[in-house]
């Protein structure tokens, strides 16, 4: 009975979740994030807007310890400083690669579920 299951759903009948309902939706949006950012830091000429969500999403995800390469990070800073200073998430960009070195040096681990 089994495998006339699989064979028809082509799934185990028996799989289970690998991750809880969070884990799940923070995975979801990390990587939403991660495709908007890696879209708009390939075009040429991204908009005042686009800028915005760039930093907006590195911000993000160097938080989630996504992005590791700081330098593009900072490089990423010194453009949205040049061109759009009045944002207010230019600072907090700023600030977040710094904390993200101090915690690097410190040992700091990301935290892990404890969801069920």
């Amino acid at each position: 009975m089994r495998t006339m299951r699989f064979e028809t759903l082509r799934i185990f009948v028996d799989a289970d979740c690998v991750h809880c309902p969070p884990c799940r939706r923070d995975a979801r949006a990390v990587d939403r994030r991660l495709r908007r950012y890696t879209a708009l830091r390939a075009r040429t000429a991204p908009s005042r807007k686009e800028i915005m969500y760039m930093v907006d999403d590195a911000i993000f995800l160097v938080e989630r310890g996504v992005l590791t390469h700081l330098d593009r990070v900072g490089a990423l800073k010194n453009r949205a400083a040049r061109d759009i200073p009045e944002y207010p998430g230019v600072a907090l960009l700023a600030a977040v690669p710094a904390a993200k070195r101090a915690s690097s040096l410190a040992g700091g681990a990301a935290p892990r579920c404890d969801s069920p």
